[in-house]
């Protein structure tokens, strides 16, 4: 019914494309991750166990009666399999779960993660379990999604789409789109009530931004490299299926160690460590990244009372990453800020 309605929405793609076998980690990080330029990347996932056999049927026998979670909830997933492929409104429930490794090891072991984010390369891997949430596996029906969000902590991220097909629409830093009203900080974004809502009301109205718009569909063995503080949203044009990471290199280190600043906008840690994860970064960082500490936290600056420290290059004014608010439909999303992934665990 959308494409109906706004038929372009699915013919605009203006993002570069590359393919894994031409592509190197050196070029990616050189014309891309430094840059802060997103990009989707195709022939990266065909050794995946998930890719070949991952679908509706598969997952049902195999996993249906395991529970994930879903809207803030546990449900089995055959049960919530059963109601994607037959959800026909616009409020859809959305299956969102950080845990998914751990409800059963063989999930987590049907992927590889592509060199271009390898844990050798994501800082925050240095804190091992301590790490803030960083995988999900998603899974939802057309109209599903998420709205407008930038991903927490200063985060860039990947999304690899397993099944289904995917709209996105990407805007640079500081740029929130037409229609959502995002405080300054980025804690508080104020967006329609559903995705399709936005579509219907707002998308045609991006042009009149005067804004670079990235604007692409994603399909099955695409990965979306979603840059540092880049506004997005996310949706399902059919069933999807997929899997996503957030990390930190070099190139986005300073919107993270930004970010962390201020206890409001750090996210996927429980409460009582956020005052003081900035410092326990940067510790981790001293330890294990001597030459990328020395490069980036000059010695002598303070990291304690809630991170307030200065780092070591300038940013760019714009590292107040934030998980914002972001909804599936009303329930959950691509990116997701429920209250499990704050608790005290």
């Amino acid at each position: 019914l959308l494409l109906l309605l706004l038929p372009s929405a699915g013919r605009r793609e203006n993002i570069v494309r590359r393919n894994a076998s031409s592509l190197s980690v050196g070029e990616f990080v050189d014309r891309f991750e430094s840059k802060n330029r997103p990009l989707v990347i195709s022939g990266a996932m065909e050794g995946w166990e998930a890719f070949r056999k991952w679908d509706v049927e598969f997952l049902r026998q195999r996993y249906g009666e395991k529970r994930f979670s879903v809207g803030g909830y546990k449900m089995r997933l055959e049960s919530y399999l059963r109601y994607m492929v037959m959800a026909e409104d616009d409020q859809t429930l959305y299956l969102f779960d950080k845990e998914f490794a751990k409800v059963d090891p063989e999930l987590g072991a049907a992927y590889q993660i592509p060199p271009y984010f390898s844990a050798e390369r994501d800082l925050f891997s240095s804190l091992k379990e301590k790490r803030p949430d960083f995988r999900w596996l998603i899974m939802g029906p057309k109209r599903s999604g998420s709205t407008f969000h930038k991903d927490p902590n200063g985060t860039s991220a990947w999304n690899a789409c397993v099944r289904g097909r995917k709209k996105w629409i990407l805007l640079p830093p500081g740029r929130p789109p037409v229609g959502v009203l995002a405080s300054q900080d980025g804690v508080d974004v104020t967006a329609p009530v559903s995705l399709v809502e936005w579509f219907i009301n707002y998308y045609h109205q991006l042009p009149e931004m005067g804004v670079e718009v990235i604007e692409c569909v994603q399909n099955p063995g695409d990965i979306v490299f979603v840059p540092s503080g880049w506004w997005h949203c996310v949706l399902n044009l059919k069933d999807s299926i997929a899997i996503t990471q957030n990390y930190v290199s070099t190139s986005n280190l300073q919107r993270t160690l930004k970010a962390l600043r201020l206890p409001e906008l750090v996210s996927g840690i429980p409460k009582h460590r956020r005052a003081n994860f900035r410092e326990e970064f940067v510790q981790s960082l001293k330890e294990n990244h001597p030459e990328i500490y020395r490069t980036f936290v000059p010695h002598g600056t303070s990291v304690s009372a809630g991170g307030q420290g200065a780092v070591g290059k300038t940013g760019n004014g714009d590292g107040d990453a934030m998980d914002c608010g972001i909804t599936g439909g009303g329930n959950s999303a691509e990116r997701n800020n429920n209250d499990d992934d704050d608790d005290d665990d």
